[in-house]
């Protein structure tokens, strides 16, 4: 089975992640961010947003991938998509939600090649 786009003349991907976070916003979310996963594993950094989205957030969206940030754990070590309602279902306790404050958030995980590579 042939992969669409990534190996096309003239495919961009920043323009691709881009349009990936203007159809989140779309669907229902206030705000969309691009997660990228560090070299060594460690560590989730957000280099684009979309939306009412800040440079602060972009600024400050660095979250580690340690057991002690469970929405983090849960969605990128364990490979699971998180879509949360806080006011139904407020167990997560992390160093992400309490920066970001939402009253709804989803993670999908981006995996490439078997690894994880980031989220949206």
């Amino acid at each position: 089975m042939r992969r669409a786009g990534f190996r096309q003349p003239g495919f961009e991907l920043t323009a691709f992640v881009i349009g990936l976070l203007d159809a989140v916003i779309k669907s229902r979310f206030e705000r969309a961010l691009f997660g990228w996963v560090n070299g060594a594993q460690t560590a989730i950094r957000a280099p684009l947003a979309s939306a009412s989205s800040t440079e602060d957030i972009l600024r400050d969206f660095e979250f580690p991938m340690s057991s002690s940030d469970r929405v983090v754990q849960d969605a990128l070590e364990k490979r699971t998509d998180v879509l949360v309602d806080r006011d139904r279902d407020n167990h997560y306790d992390s160093h992400l939600v309490a920066s970001l404050r939402p009253t709804e958030f989803a993670l999908f995980p981006i995996i490439v090649d078997g690894q994880t590579a980031g989220c949206l």
